[in-house]
């Protein structure tokens, strides 16, 4: 009696289901990637709406707690531009001093990259609403030097810093008028597209927003603030439209 053998047959794959499975599994990342990239974007641009927002409001903290304490102050915190002039023309004098004007008459934009504080003043000059004079260099530099100032607790930067713990790994840009806070923006670096804005919050990256505000190739926070003009872009972009 002859017995047949049986051959046996390696379980697998075929070619044909290889490919099926492949190409079921490129649709689902087709699917997924556009998804994934999507939610990590509004999820990056959250992020930093809400630190932005976190800064607003410790700036304007600081600043509100500034303008109480220095109100009969000639010489303040932010300093002074150009004397004070009663009806007939003449310096306002208080203990002896010229009083200044200071940051009351102007419009200041205060950043902070790596933790330490820069400041820019302009002027309306003539008080026709138009801001149309930069402050001098030393005046500059001595507010931020004032702003930065470790010796006291009181010090600018060092108020930023118990308010808002997460400040020296941010860098923002905030634009003060009068002792109040216009707009605020901020990224947890200079060169990050991902720019978060207060009270007008951002919803796109940083090169479409400032493209829209009909800006051209201003990526990050460090692109921005190199244009000769930022001064004037801040407000087009995030002051003018949260204020008008």
């Amino acid at each position: 009696m002859s017995t047949k053998k049986k051959t046996a047959r390696a379980k697998g794959f075929t070619l044909i289901e290889l490919i099926v499975v492949i190409g079921i599994i490129g649709v689902l990342l087709l699917v997924a990637i556009p998804t994934i990239s999507s939610y990590m974007r509004r999820s990056r641009l959250k992020s930093s709406n809400a630190n932005a927002k976190l800064i607003f409001n410790s700036i304007q903290t600081i600043c509100q707690e500034l303008e109480f304490a220095e109100r009969d102050d000639p010489v303040t915190t932010f300093y002074g531009s150009e004397p004070m002039l009663d009806g007939t023309g003449n310096p306002v004098k208080k203990n002896g001093k010229d009083v200044m004007l200071g940051i009351t008459d102007g419009h200041m934009i205060v950043y902070s990259i790596d933790g330490a504080a820069t400041a820019t003043v302009w002027q309306d000059t003539d008080h026709d609403g138009t801001v149309d004079t930069a402050e001098s260099a030393t005046f500059n530099t001595a507010l931020t030097n004032t702003l930065n100032d470790d010796s006291t607790r009181s010090s600018f930067m060092n108020r930023m810093e118990r308010l808002f713990a997460g400040q020296n790994e941010t860098s923002w840009v905030a634009y003060i008028n009068g002792f109040q806070v216009m707009a605020v923006i901020c990224a947890d670096t200079s060169t990050n597209r991902y720019v978060g804005a207060y009270p007008i919050n951002t919803t796109d990256v940083f090169g479409e927003v400032t493209e829209a505000a009909g800006l051209d190739d201003m990526n990050n926070i460090n692109a921005f603030m190199s244009d000769p003009n930022f001064f004037t872009n801040f407000r087009t972009a995030f002051v003018d439209p949260a204020w008008d």
